[in-house]
């Protein structure tokens, strides 16, 4: 038996054997389903067998890290998600997910960097905006906050983040209204 599965609790692995699945983008997918149905006993099963087929696989520790967030152990969640950035240097998703967890310890300065590293290797990662934005917001840069909040109003419309993303442009507009005007009349505007 690897390694990796003695992690897994004996129960999740029976029902992971028992539900045959044999492809590892398959263990992924189910995963992510549980993850968003916030059953990360059952998701982190399924990561775990994930790295159990493929020990170098940076996104299931990625999935593994968004578990270790969700129940808030944030030191393993920085762990895991540095190792899946060590896998894959150019992951915009270990670097949103450093991000998340700098943000949640309130150590914004850092979250920032990890959110503008993962806009920059994906500019569509609206999750990534949206992280920027509310970190530039707790650091009072209102002119960053509103550039990453229009993104995100540009890429996810629909989404649970757009109407907070407006109600941050409306704070910006409202708190330096003058300030964004200059900025993007004279192009000041560095991130």
């Amino acid at each position: 038996m690897n390694d990796r599965r003695k992690l897994l609790d004996p129960t999740l692995y029976s029902v992971v054997q028992a539900e045959g699945t044999s492809n590892v983008p398959e263990l992924y997918e189910r995963a992510g389903d549980l993850l968003d149905a916030w059953d990360m006993a059952g998701a982190r099963a399924l990561y775990e067998e994930a790295l159990a087929r493929e020990p170098g696989n940076a996104q299931a520790y990625i999935g593994l890290g968004g578990c270790a967030l969700q129940e808030q152990r944030f030191d393993l969640a920085l762990q895991l998600y540095g190792r899946a950035l060590e896998l894959s240097p150019t992951s915009a998703s270990a670097n949103l997910g450093l991000g998340n967890v700098h943000q949640h310890q309130e150590r914004y300065a850092e979250a920032v960097k990890h959110y503008l590293e993962a806009v920059r290797l994906d500019d569509t990662l609206a999750d990534a905006h949206w992280g920027a934005a509310s970190a530039f917001e707790a650091m009072h840069d209102l002119v960053a906050m509103h550039r990453h909040a229009r993104r995100v109003l540009q890429l996810a419309p629909d989404s649970l983040m757009a109407p907070l993303a407006r109600a941050m442009i409306k704070q910006a507009w409202w708190s330096s209204g003058r300030t964004l005007l200059r900025a993007w009349l004279f192009g000041r505007d560095s991130r």
